[in-house]
């Protein structure tokens, strides 16, 4: 599949989630965010770049993948629910991998 079959699969998948959280009651949307690395923004341009994983295995391959394309940026990881010992583990494992900015996790319950 090439880059823009998979951009119209996460615009679709972000829609939906979009679609699903307008209809909870506020009070039921939980999140937190974990970051390692610098508080503060940098301007770079990093190329485009999405790996879709489920759990298990460590995802090695998928992250030097994704650290080819931040150019020193930021990089984002969204999860489904777990603790944030783990969270902060892979944050502080990927920044270590990698030339970046910062590594940060949203964590959705």
């Amino acid at each position: 599949m090439n880059r823009f079959g998979v951009a119209r699969m996460l615009i679709v998948g972000v829609g939906i989630l979009l679609l699903f959280a307008t209809n909870v009651p506020r009070a039921a949307a939980k999140w937190r965010y974990t970051r390692t690395g610098s508080p503060t923004d940098v301007a770079v341009v990093p190329r485009s770049g999405y790996a879709l994983t489920g759990g298990g295995a460590k995802q090695d391959p998928a992250f030097h993948f994704l650290c080819e394309r931040t150019n020193g940026g930021d990089f984002l990881i969204l999860r489904a629910n777990t603790d944030d010992d783990y969270a902060q583990s892979v944050n502080k494992e990927i920044f270590a991998m990698c030339p970046l900015n910062s590594a940060a996790t949203i964590v959705f319950e």
